[in-house]
């Protein structure tokens, strides 16, 4: 059996369009170049990939059968391609970023799908964990680059730049009618906080923690998650609260006297790292954002 590349991109095209015409515009060919490279696969095969009405083409049983099949074929030959640019280009197609929890929400996902849709990304991961532990493996290689509010390397490896500042909010469960819209610092004291593990003993506990009592977490999803079962009220970047807001589950409010201080997260590279093309992106994107 001799089915070619050209015959399969004309088949899924004409999958995805159900038109010939439109599966022309696609492939940047004629209507009938299509319409011949589809019979032509259909008499390799031995059976009807369409039934051909007039001004209408519907998929046959076998021809549903065979689209993810042709469809896989196609996509390993544009990843073949891609790889085999990057290769003469030197251009790298891996991008591992790390990040602490308390950035979970930084929209990485959305940045990186353009590239991967456009196969300039093959292979994607996203590490989560501890600062420490985000230094560690942009250290070791393991990752390309990290995002961290409170990160540090004693050993002087890694460079860390500002990305962005953003604003603190202080976020209470919806339930919690004993948090006035302008509280006293007294008043805030007697009510539980939740907090972040990775400012326990540094600079920043002291400004950040208010509460008599204060619960720790590592991830922000599980402290906003105690923040809306009203377990206790927080402090979180201003991008976190706001699909909460929206979703109704929490609520801001301000502290007497208290001024809002900004926060800011670092990326986290190697020398060798810095003319990353997939990193200077997702940097330039990160602080235009």
């Amino acid at each position: 059996m001799n089915i070619s590349l050209e015959q399969a991109a004309a088949f899924i095209y004409t999958v995805d369009e159900l038109s010939f015409k439109e599966a022309a515009k696609a492939l940047n060919k004629h209507p009938s170049t299509v319409a011949d490279l589809v019979k032509n696969l259909e008499i390799e095969l031995g059976f009807e990939l369409f039934t051909r009405k007039v001004r209408k083409l519907t998929l046959t049983p076998q021809g549903e059968a065979l689209y993810d099949y042709a469809a896989a074929l196609l996509y390993d030959k544009q990843r073949l391609e891609s790889k085999v640019e990057s290769i003469n280009n030197k251009k790298p197609t891996t991008l591992v970023i790390a990040s602490d929890n308390a950035l979970k929400s930084l929209p990485f996902s959305t940045i990186i799908k353009p590239l991967i849709q456009t196969q300039k990304i093959m292979d994607f991961s996203i590490l989560l964990g501890e600062p420490k532990e985000v230094v560690e493996w942009v250290k070791n290689g393991r990752a390309d680059v990290g995002f961290s509010v409170e990160a540090h390397d004693p050993s002087r490896q890694c460079i860390f730049e500002n990305v962005k500042q953003f604003e603190i909010v202080n976020i209470a469960s919806i339930e919690r009618t004993s948090i006035t819209r302008d509280i006293s610092r007294r008043e805030l004291n007697r009510i539980p906080q939740i907090s972040y593990e990775f400012l326990r003993k540094s600079k920043g506990e002291t400004w950040h923690n208010l509460s008599r009592n204060v619960y720790r977490t590592n991830d922000i999803e599980v402290l906003t998650n105690m923040v809306a079962l009203d377990i206790g009220w927080a402090r979180v970047p201003d991008f976190v609260a706001q699909s909460l807001i929206e979703e109704g589950s929490i609520r801001t409010f301000s502290i007497e006297g208290n001024a809002s201080e900004p926060w800011g997260y670092d990326s986290i590279l190697l020398p060798s790292s810095l003319d990353h093309p997939l990193v200077k992106h997702l940097l330039t994107t990160l602080k235009s954002s």
